[in-house]
C-alpha cells in the first residue's frame, strides 16, 4: 500500500476564559511557549492559567496581520490533563447521549443548544465516543500549524482514550474518525458575525500493516476550525474525569461536559436536559431516573460535590478542583 505520507501534498485563537471551578491551590506552571506568554518557573493556579490564555488571545486579535497569523499559528496549548472543547459542543445535542447501536442519519437540521451559538449539522449521528475521539485528536493537533498532516498510531490514541486495547476498539476508533470526517457543520454566533462552516476532520488516511493497526494514521484539520476556540467559547475539560466515567455512561459524560462549561451552573430542568442531550429516551419519568443515576455517578466520582432535584429542576454544586498543569 502507498505510504500515507505521500497521499496528501501539501484561526488560531486561544480560549479567553477557562470555565472551571478553582481554588487557591497552586499547581505547577506549564512550560513557556515560543508562540505565547512566557511563564516564570514556579506556580500558577488554574484561574491564572486561564487569564494567561486570555491575554494571548487579545494579543492575537490586536495583531494587524491577523489573517496571516490565523493560518500560521497553532491551536491553544492546553495540557494533557484538561483539554479545550468549544462550549457549543458541550451545551448542545451535537454529540448526543444515545447508546443504541443504530445511529440516525441527520439531514441537515438545527441542533438544540444553550450556548451563544446556532448549530446546524448534517451527517451520521455523533455521540459521546465521537467527541472523545475528536478531543484526543485535537490534542495531537495543538502543537503544529493547522492544516498540517497529523500522524499517529491507533494504539496511542486508544490508550489515550482509556479504551480496551483490542480489535473492537481499533474498529471503533476508526469508525469514529470516518464519521467525523463525513460531517457538515455550521456553528456560528447568534448575531451572525462569526461562524465556522466545514467538517470536523478534513482528511483521514491510514496504512494498516498488522492486525493491531500499528502503522501510521493521519488526519488533517481545516485551519478555520480555530474559530471554534475564540472569545469566551471554550471550556478546559478535565480529561481524566471524563475517561473515568466510562464509555457506557453516555448521559453522565454529557452532563459532565455541560456542567464543566459553566463556572457556576444555574439550575436546569429535566425537560431541558432531555431536549439538549438527545438521549433517545421517550419516557420522561424513565429519563428522570437516568438523570438521577448519572448525577449520582458524577458525585461519587468527585465531579460534583452535591446535587438536588426540586420541582423538576436540577441544582448542582461543582467540586473544588486542584489541577496540576503538565510539566
Amino acid at each position: 500500500m502507498q505510504n500515507i505520507g505521500s497521499l496528501f501534498s501539501d484561526d488560531f485563537l486561544i480560549p479567553t476564559i477557562c470555565d472551571r471551578s478553582v481554588t487557591n491551590s497552586e499547581p505547577e506552571a506549564p512550560p513557556s511557549s515560543s508562540q505565547g506568554l512566557r511563564v516564570r518557573k514556579g506556580k500558577v493556579n488554574s484561574l491564572e492559567f486561564a487569564n494567561m490564555k486570555a491575554q494571548e488571545a487579545r494579543a492575537r486579535l490586536e495583531n494587524p496581520n491577523y489573517e496571516q497569523t490565523v493560518l500560521e499559528l497553532v491551536l491553544p496549548d492546553w495540557s494533557e490533563l484538561f483539554r479545550g472543547v468549544p462550549n457549543g459542543f458541550l451545551r448542545s445535542g451535537l454529540f448526543t447521549a444515545r447508546s443504541k447501536s443504530i445511529r440516525n442519519d441527520i439531514k441537515g437540521v438545527r441542533i438544540a443548544s444553550l450556548s451563544n451559538f446556532d448549530v446546524f449539522y448534517k451527517g451520521e449521528e455523533l455521540r459521546q465516543d465521537d467527541l472523545s475521539v475528536w478531543i484526543a485528536l485535537m490534542t495531537r493537533a495543538k502543537k503544529q500549524p493547522l492544516g498540517d498532516k497529523i500522524f499517529f498510531v491507533a494504539y496511542s490514541l486508544i490508550k489515550d482514550l482509556g479504551w480496551s486495547l483490542n480489535s473492537v476498539s481499533y474498529a471503533r476508533v476508526k469508525a469514529c474518525i470516518e464519521r467525523l470526517k463525513l460531517t457538515s457543520l455550521k456553528i456560528g454566533s447568534k448575531d451572525q458575525k462569526s461562524a465556522y462552516v466545514g467538517s470536523l476532520i478534513r482528511d483521514f488516511a491510514y496504512d494498516l500493516e498488522d492486525e493491531q493497526g500499528n502503522a501510521s494514521w493521519m488526519i488533517r484539520l481545516e485551519p478555520e476550525i480555530a474559530k471554534l476556540f475564540v472569545n469566551d467559547s471554550t471550556t478546559f475539560l478535565e480529561w481524566e474525569e471524563r475517561k473515568a466515567l466510562g464509555t457506557r455512561s453516555t448521559l453522565a459524560q454529557w452532563l459532565h461536559g455541560y456542567f464543566s462549561s459553566h463556572t457556576i451552573p444555574i439550575p436546569i430542568s429535566i425537560m431541558k436536559i432531555h431536549e439538549l442531550c438527545e438521549s433517545g429516551q421517550k419516557s420522561l419519568p424513565n429519563f428522570k431516573i437516568r438523570v438521577r443515576q448519572a448525577l449520582e455517578q458524577l458525585v461519587s466520582s468527585g465531579c460534583l460535590q452535591r446535587y438536588v432535584i426540586t420541582d423538576e429542576m436540577v441544582h448542582v454544586t461543582k467540586s473544588p478542583r486542584r489541577l496540576r498543569l503538565c510539566d
